[in-house]
C-alpha cells in the first residue's frame, strides 16, 4: 500500500517543560482510566445470575453478553479508532472513548430487556476500544525506552485492580441494592474522569522520548499488517496473548457463577476471594514483568 502524505511535524515541546513528576501524573491518570475500563467491562461477571433471572435469559444469551456482544465490536472498532488516534489528539480519543463507555455502562442499569442490555454492551465495547491503543502510544512518548516497560506495566495493573474492584464492590452493591445500581455507580464517575483527561493530559509530539530522530510517518493499515506479520516475535506474542485471554476471560466471566451455583458461596464472599486473587496476583505479575523487561532490555 502506498505511503500516505506525511503530516507536518508538531511544534517541539521543551524537555524542561515535561518533568518526571508530570510524566507519572499522566501515567496515574491513564492508569485510573484503565481501572474504570476493566470495572465497566468486568462487572457483568458478578451480575450474571440476577440479570439472567430478571431478564429471563439463558446461559447462552448471557455468554453472548459477556463475550460476543463486547469482543467483536471491541476488536474491530479498535483498528479504525487506533488509526484515528495516529492522526489526531490521543488524549481527545481517550477522553471521548471513556465518556462513551461510561455512559453505556450507566445505561446498562436502565435496560428493561435483553436487547437493550446487549446494545448497551456493544456501546461499552466500542467505547473501550478507544482506551489502550492511544494510551500506549502516549505513554511511550512520556517515558524513554529504558523505563517504558515499567511504565506500561504499571498501566497494565489497571486490568487487575479494575477486576478486583468490579468483583468486590460489585458483589457488595448487588447483595444490598441490586444489579441495576451497580451499573449506575460504576459508570457515572467516568464522565468527570473524561474531562480530567481532556483538560490536564498534554499531547506530546510523536517520538518525544526517543533518544534519536523518530520515524513519525503515518502509513497505511495494510503496510502495518504486513510489517507485523513479517515479525515472528509478534506472531508468538499474539498467539500467547490469545491463549492467555481464552483461559483468563473464561474464569473472569464465569468464575463467579460457577462458585455461586456449584459451591453455594455468597456473592460478597465470591467477590472478595476472586477480587483479591485477581487483584493481588495479577498486579504483582504485571508489574514484575515490566521491571524484568526493562532490566533484560538493557542487556539485549
Amino acid at each position: 500500500m502506498s505511503m500516505e502524505p506525511e503530516a507536518p511535524p508538531p511544534a517541539r515541546v521543551a524537555d524542561s517543560e515535561i518533568s518526571l513528576g508530570y510524566s507519572y501524573y499522566v501515567l496515574g491518570v491513564l492508569f485510573t482510566v484503565y481501572v474504570f475500563n476493566f470495572i465497566d467491562r468486568q462487572v457483568l461477571a458478578i451480575l450474571l445470575e440476577p440479570i439472567k433471572q430478571d431478564l429471563q435469559a439463558s446461559d447462552t444469551a448471557m455468554g453472548f453478553l459477556a463475550g460476543f456482544a463486547f469482543v467483536v465490536f471491541y476488536t474491530f472498532a479498535g483498528i479504525p479508532i487506533a488509526r484515528w488516534a495516529d492522526r489526531t489528539s490521543r488524549r481527545s480519543v481517550i477522553a471521548l472513548g471513556l465518556a462513551v463507555w461510561s455512559a453505556m455502562t450507566a445505561a446498562s442499569g436502565l435496560a428493561r430487556s435483553f436487547t437493550q442490555l446487549a446494545l448497551a454492551r456493544v456501546g461499552v465495547g466500542i467505547g473501550e476500544a478507544a482506551g489502550s491503543p492511544p494510551a500506549h502510544s502516549l505513554l511511550s512518548d512520556y517515558f524513554p525506552p529504558e523505563r517504558r516497560a515499567t511504565a506500561l506495566s504499571i498501566y497494565a495493573t489497571g486490568v487487575y485492580i479494575g477486576a478486583m474492584i468490579a468483583f468486590m464492590a460489585g458483589g457488595y452493591i448487588r447483595e444490598h441494592f441490586g444489579w441495576r445500581l451497580v451499573y449506575l455507580l460504576v459508570g457515572l464517575p467516568g464522565i468527570p474522569l473524561a474531562l480530567l483527561v481532556r483538560t490536564t493530559v498534554r499531547e506530546l509530539p510523536r517520538g518525544f522520548s526517543e533518544s534519536g530522530p523518530a520515524d513519525t510517518r503515518v502509513v497505511g493499515t495494510g503496510e502495518v499488517i504486513r510489517f507485523l506479520l513479517s515479525r515472528r516475535s509478534f506472531l508468538y506474542i499474539a498467539a500467547g496473548a490469545s491463549c492467555q485471554s481464552l483461559g483468563g476471560y473464561a474464569i473472569l466471566s464465569w468464575g463467579p457463577a460457577f462458585l455461586e451455583r456449584v459451591h453455594q458461596m455468597g456473592v460478597v464472599e465470591i467477590g472478595t476471594w476472586l477480587g483479591l486473587s485477581v487483584g493481588v496476583g495479577g498486579s504483582a505479575g504485571a508489574y514484575l514483568g515490566g521491571r524484568m523487561a526493562d532490566r533484560l532490555g538493557a542487556r539485549n
